[in-house]
């Protein structure tokens, strides 16, 4: 009879895991539940991974508002979700025709 997963000692291994990546992935890679995780990453006060701040540039952080929140994070190959985060964090509307970024090769007479 084996020893139920949950009452098992986490291992170095598993700990350095935490945080590192969502906790259902650290689960699934772990075996463990992915309650017992987040209980674990809690009690050692470990950051969950979507919490880790990003770096913006300036010109990513311009067109906030200025297109689709999916368009931008395809364009910058991160989660729809986190572009909203930012730019509801920042106060920036969501995009509407109104706010579109201009084409700057298309201006007439330059």
């Amino acid at each position: 009879m084996s020893i139920s997963r949950r009452h098992q000692r986490w291992e170095d291994w598993e700990i350095r895991l935490l945080g590192t990546r969502s906790d259902r992935e650290v689960a699934r890679l772990t075996r463990r539940h992915p309650k017992a995780v987040e209980a674990k990453r809690r009690a050692l006060g470990v950051a969950a991974a979507h919490q880790h701040q990003r770096e913006w540039s300036e010109r990513e952080l311009a067109l906030l508002g200025r297109m689709p929140d999916a368009s931008l994070a395809r364009r910058l190959g991160i989660a729809r979700r986190t572009v909203l985060h930012e730019r509801a964090r920042r106060g920036v509307a969501p995009h509407s025709p109104q706010n579109r970024p201009r084409h700057l090769g298309n201006r007439a007479g330059h």
